[in-house]
């Protein structure tokens, strides 16, 4: 490691700290929204990461992520609905293979920042869906973007962690386990 990166380690590790411990007040108004839809298919709607109309990944498919191994804007003439939340699609191809198997593509942690998710607070922190990783078959996404006038990088951030990625796959899966059955509360981090 070159002198230079061992001095940014401890700043980079204490800002992505006070991005998961921050606590911000008041709710997203997106998840809100959602919870007064009619369309309440699914259980706890309001937690997860949607626009005001009820679509998730910000417009990208979810496919793409899969079999292109890339982030890409769907098509809203292509858009499905599994559960109450709708995903723009690019093709009729990719809508086939979506209601083949709609539980495949939804991304994990509602669509949250995944590095966020398996802090201790498992806050629910705004994901770019550009920033993201295929692991054992699940979507996990990641804030990109400035915070207090820095770039931070959630997706390069997992990959430098130390504990094993697995034991963080599974804490981030318990806290929303926890988060979607009402047994813990998360706040809300849109930067």
């Amino acid at each position: 490691m070159r002198p230079d990166q061992r001095n940014r380690r401890p700043f980079t590790y204490a800002l992505l700290f006070a991005i998961v411990a921050t606590a911000i007040h008041g709710t997203d108004s997106a998840a809100q929204d959602t919870a007064t839809t009619p369309d309440k298919a699914r259980e706890g709607i309001k937690l997860y990461r949607l626009d005001d109309d009820g679509l998730a990944l910000q417009g990208y498919s979810p496919v793409s992520y899969f079999d292109k191994k890339t982030a890409e804007k769907g098509n809203p003439e292509f858009a499905v609905t599994h559960q109450g939340i709708t995903y723009h699609l690019t093709d009729t191809a990719q809508v086939e293979k979506f209601n083949a198997d709609p539980d495949k593509y939804e991304p994990a942690h509602g669509g949250w920042c995944s590095l966020a998710m398996c802090g201790k607070a498992g806050n629910r922190v705004s994901a770019n869906p550009e920033s993201f990783k295929i692991v054992d078959d699940k979507l996990l996404l990641f804030f990109h973007g400035q915070y207090q006038g820095r770039i931070v990088d959630g997706l390069d951030n997992w990959n430098k962690s130390r504990s094993k990625e697995e034991v963080r796959v599974r804490r981030a899966d318990s806290n929303w386990k926890k988060i979607t059955s009402g047994k813990k509360r998360s706040k809300v981090m849109n930067f």
